[in-house]
């Protein structure tokens, strides 16, 4: 006897998947698993399915087909390793729904869910289903943002045979600048054991890195212990720009070691954790050039720190946030998280600063209203001298009561404040004015609000999905000296195409806009991902 098969369950996943989850309306909500809650688990079975069912009737055509045939399937053995679930264990409905979601996050997947059947022997047979994706993405992509072009010629796997590793390996080039390569590799458990490992190489003239990674990270709400370890070299030039003019810049290059660990303690919602973390960090400066600009120095230092938290976590799964059709998990988080580190010198007989960072967080649904917001203060002083202080304040509000739009708001407010001014915030195309360029506006303070209001009209061809938006930005940096005036702030108004590929990424689309500025300026931009 097959538990929670109702109507209710098959008509949702019939508008996400199509008549795969229709016909069979397995899909068990989980306030339908809750009625298996405490029951013996008899055994437990793996399904992985192919990217597309090709038995309904709008993926029937080769070209389907032969996307399944090209596509490796995610091993059951990988899916494995994220089972929280065990033969012989006690079912718990909140556990089965954080091992779909951690699949869901961490495998390529377009879903993955849990099922339940109860046996004759009163015990319980689990069926964990996942539907994947397709991993390997390539070939030329056009980027044009903050009135820059780039075009990067490359190609990435994210499922590597079936194994979930994922590496990229990408030719950029760029408008006004140098091209760089720039290759990644990622195994979230590597070779099957609970470490990841990650490889990074960029040459980027303005971003350079070298770098690995390993690390144990939570990959359950029932962990209590993680530790990361991360070595590089990374610099690249320094761009000063005032008010989209180069000013000055410098080469650097730095030699970096983390080490990071936390311990935590709690239920599965709410968490206390206490970390500590190391950075140690050798820069040398090269290559400057701009009389107003004051350079900084070579430096290097020992950073350890001390790490608290305290949040609590809303799991939800809810549309048209950032994708079309597809269920999305969101999270809500409410908490607080400080750092308070000290810099020493390379001799330890003395220090440079200190640092304090205090994070807030705060998450709510309130209906089909989503709200977010976050407010982080981090200060460097030394003794009574504060010699920089900054601050980054965001709020986004998403309502989805609509089946056909989202209306979608982002307010950002950043400042930098630094005993010497020469090194501004900039707010531009890439940062919230669209259609300005990348460094259009700088100073020591910027406010950017975006309005958008996303379409999902329910046009598909070829599995891609097809929606629009209609957006406004408003936008000003300032500096101390300067009075701020609402008159005087920029803004943008425009349109724009949206395309998802929802069988090769949950959370990536295809974004083209048109935006017209206040100067009186037409701009196109294209680039993936929603802006906000």
């Amino acid at each position: 006897m097959i538990i929670g098969t109702g109507n209710a369950a098959g008509q949702e996943l019939a508008e996400v998947y199509g008549s795969e989850a229709a016909d069979t309306a397995l899909v068990v909500p989980i306030d339908t698993l809750h009625a298996d809650e405490g029951l013996l688990i008899d055994s437990i079975v793996i399904e992985p399915r192919e990217i597309y069912d090709t038995t309904d009737h709008r993926y029937r055509k080769w070209l389907f087909r032969l996307a399944n045939r090209l596509h490796m399937v995610t091993k059951s053995a990988v899916i494995q390793r994220e089972l929280l679930l065990r033969k012989g264990d006690q079912f718990s409905a909140r556990e089965a729904e954080e091992m779909a979601r951690n699949l869901r996050a961490r495998y390529q997947l377009v879903d993955a869910w849990v099922e339940t059947e109860r046996l004759a022997n009163g015990r319980l047979l689990v069926k964990v289903v996942t539907i994947d994706q397709w991993s390997l993405l390539g070939g030329l992509e056009l980027n044009r943002d903050g009135n820059r072009t780039r075009i990067k010629v490359g190609f990435e796997e994210k499922n590597l045979f079936g194994y979930n590793q994922f590496v990229s390996f990408d030719w950029v080039i760029q408008e006004g600048e140098e091209n760089y390569i720039h290759t990644r590799f990622r195994d979230s458990r590597f070779f099957g054991i609970p470490y990841s490992v990650e490889l990074e190489y960029n040459t980027d003239p303005r971003g350079e890195l070298r770098q690995f990674s390993f690390s144990r990270p939570f990959y359950s709400l029932e962990q209590q212990f993680s530790f990361g370890m991360t070595v590089g070299r990374q610099g690249g030039r320094h761009d000063v720009y005032e008010d989209s003019i180069r000013v000055g810049s410098w080469q650097g290059q730095a030699d970096q070691f983390d080490l990071i660990a936390e311990n935590r303690w709690g239920d599965h919602d709410t968490k206390f954790g206490i970390g500590t973390w190391y950075t140690y960090r050798s820069d040398r400066i090269s290559e400057r050039s701009g009389d107003s600009v004051d350079f900084p120095q070579d430096t290097l230092y020992h950073q350890p720190a001390l790490m608290l938290k305290l949040n609590h976590a809303e799991y939800l799964r809810m549309k048209r946030i950032n994708s079309f059709s597809l269920l999305e998990d969101v999270t809500l988080t409410t908490g607080l998280e400080t750092l308070l580190g000290r810099a020493f010198n390379s001799d330890l007989d003395g220090y440079f600063y200190d640092v304090l960072d205090v994070t807030a967080r705060l998450g709510q649904r309130i209906g089909e209203n989503l709200f977010f917001a976050d407010h982080q203060h981090t200060y460097w002083y030394k003794g009574e001298s504060r010699f920089r202080t900054r601050t980054r304040s965001t709020a986004r509000f998403y309502n989805n009561s609509l089946s056909f739009m989202t209306l979608a708001m982002r307010l950002q407010y950043r400042t930098d404040f630094f005993d010497s001014p020469n090194d501004p915030l900039v707010l531009g195309g890439t940062s919230g004015l669209r259609g300005y360029d990348e460094y259009a506006l700088s100073g020591d303070r910027a406010l950017a609000v975006n309005v958008e209001t996303r379409w999902f009209p329910g046009i598909e061809f070829l599995s891609a999905m097809l929606g629009g938006a209609i957006y406004a930005d408003l936008g000003k940096a300032w500096k101390q000296n300067e009075t701020f005036a609402f008159q005087d702030m920029e803004y943008s108004v425009g349109a724009g195409l949206r395309i998802s590929l929802e069988r090769a990424t949950r959370s990536e689309i295809i974004r083209i806009d048109l935006a017209y500025t206040r100067q009186g300026h037409l701009a196109l931009a294209f680039a993936t991902g929603q802006y906000f």
